[in-house]
């Protein structure tokens, strides 16, 4: 089954609010617009993986805050997750530095993602839709397109977008937590060394169809082993790969204390 039962919901208390006539109910809107804090996780995730805050790079909250127009207490929430995610570290009360790539620890963060969107494919297979079917394949259109234009961030984003859906369609909330930090180092990872990984970007979206295909046959077995081979394949590319040379792409830089892009950065989400 791809959804749980529905748990049930003790009875609603009575709060007056049925009669149109006292309280407009129709009125209520219960949309969440993105905080400070969301708006500035994003840009400096995206300006992290996409490169433009390298290693060793130090974040001070006071300058970010003052750059974004805002307190420190949303720059804190923010870099806090950042730093869930192993993307950032804290070296003191003030500063926060961004992580280089962790290599010894990459094998493992292939196998532990082999293992996560294995289980949540199992699930989604056995109950996909057409409509659903439909959307991975357009997403599979646009890595091609991106691929045929060498355009890595529209080929990692329409990918990232692939992979969440199929963890988000397994209805199972751990598994979609676990899998987030995953893919932000593997987002990163792949951003900084694909001109060394890939003959061509159009490989990466061929290399999803068996798992859209696995998915059609409604196969659960299937779906996972070519979710797994299609994760680890990346994996062994890098190992094909001079390994010297990618660890040298994705050093710590620490002779760059302050990126001249965080301004930048920042206001992209504030205009």
């Amino acid at each position: 089954m791809c959804r749980r039962p529905a748990r049930q919901m003790p009875e609603p208390i009575d709060l007056g609010l049925q009669n149109e006539a006292a309280y407009p109910v129709s009125r209520l809107r219960y949309e969440r617009r993105p905080s400070l804090a969301d708006q500035i996780e994003t840009s400096l995730r995206q300006a992290i993986i996409e490169g433009e805050l390298r290693a060793g790079t130090r974040l001070v909250e006071l300058e970010i805050a003052r750059q974004a127009g805002t307190s420190q207490a949303p720059v804190r929430e923010a870099l806090q997750r950042l730093e869930q995610d192993g993307l950032v570290e804290r070296k003191s009360r003030s500063a926060t530095f961004v992580t280089p790539i962790a290599w010894d620890e990459m094998h493992d963060v292939f196998l532990v993602r082999t293992m996560v969107e294995g289980l949540a494919i199992r699930r989604v297979a056995q109950c996909i839709t057409a409509e659903q079917v439909a959307q991975l394949q357009r997403l599979v259109a646009e890595m091609a397109v991106a691929g045929l234009d060498n355009d890595i961030k529209g080929v990692v984003a329409a990918d990232m977008t692939f992979h969440r859906l199929i963890l988000e369609w397994s209805d199972n909330h751990t598994l979609v937590r676990i899998w987030t930090p995953l893919y932000a180092q593997l987002h990163r990872l792949l951003v900084t060394t694909h001109p060394y990984m890939f003959r061509s970007l159009e490989e990466v979206a061929e290399k999803h169809q068996p798992v859209v295909e696995a998915l059609i046959a409604h196969d659960p077995e299937r779906a996972a082993q070519a979710m797994q081979e299609h994760i680890m394949l990346i994996w062994s590319d890098m190992l094909s790969e001079d390994r010297e040379k990618l660890q040298r792409l994705t050093a710590l830089d620490a002779s760059q204390t302050q990126t001249p892009m965080l301004g930048q950065v920042l206001q992209k989400e504030a205009a």
